[in-house]
């Protein structure tokens, strides 16, 4: 059996092991919303932002002569995320719109996964690619969404969005 691991991070590339992994990290859920206490990185002193998540896909797969298995995941990275400091809830929330939309394109890639016909000369190059149009998405709407809602500051956009991203978890499977 191959198996296949590719760890893209979104703001970062590194290794890590599954114990560093399941420490610090969250992994996607619907009912976590992050706090500011996830933020366990330091702050940029130089940059303009106030806070920065950090999240990233992963995805694994398994091809064998009869099977084709992969799971997609989200996950928030607490070193990496970071706060200057804690300015309103709403500076909050943008940031979680940023893990879910995340989680958006985490799902989307799923669902893309599932209907590709896997060709084992190519199944490396083909899966990279899928990810790799997903993830350009999945960055357009990160800018979209900070440019729209100013990085928060908006609130009227902000509220907007929030709903918008709400709305689109709530109707987008698993």
């Amino acid at each position: 059996m191959k198996i296949f691991k590719l760890i893209i991070i979104i703001c970062l590339f590194g290794g890590f092991t599954n114990k560093s992994l399941a420490q610090d990290t969250i992994h996607w859920r619907p009912n976590y919303k992050l706090k500011w206490e996830d933020y366990k990185g330091k702050p940029d002193s130089a940059s303009k932002h106030m806070a920065i998540t950090s999240y990233f896909l992963t995805y694994n797969y398994s091809l064998t002569d009869t099977s084709f298995h992969f799971n997609v995941f989200c996950y928030f990275e607490k070193k990496t995320s970071w706060k200057k400091i804690i300015v309103d809830s709403l500076l909050l929330q943008h940031e979680q719109g940023h893990f879910d939309i995340g989680q958006l394109y985490a799902r989307k890639l799923k669902k893309a996964f599932a209907s590709y016909k896997p060709v084992r000369e190519t199944i490396d190059k083909d899966l990279k690619n899928i990810f790799d149009t997903i993830n350009n998405e999945r960055a357009l709407m990160d800018s979209q969404y900070d440019k729209e809602t100013n990085f928060s500051r908006n609130r009227k956009n902000q509220r907007l969005w929030a709903d918008k991203i709400k709305s689109l978890l709530c109707t987008t499977t698993p």
